[in-house]
């Protein structure tokens, strides 16, 4: 759907990369409030709930390797609390 391949993603970048950066600004500075710490815009504005086991849903623009931006619902689970694999579903 986003038109990258495997090669070009897996372990070089981070949904962040790909996510429009005024939107993890804006996220950042909503959890920062929300939860009375410093979350830093990036990887960390969209694990931040799910790496202290809080279900996180919120939605996001991505970008493709065309330019095209879809919005997409991302879903984390609560993983830092649980034993099962978790992952990070949008």
């Amino acid at each position: 759907m986003l038109g990258y391949a495997a090669a070009d993603v897996v372990n070089k970048i981070t949904p962040a990369d790909i996510s429009d950066p005024q939107e993890l600004i804006a996220r950042a500075v909503a959890l920062s409030a929300e939860l009375s710490t410093t979350i830093t815009p990036g990887f960390q504005a969209l694990v931040f709930k799910a790496s202290r086991g809080i279900e996180d849903i919120y939605e996001l623009t991505t970008s493709a390797r065309t330019a095209a931006a879809f919005r997409r619902w991302c879903r984390s689970p609560r993983c830092a609390t649980t034993r099962e694999p978790s992952s990070a579903t949008c």
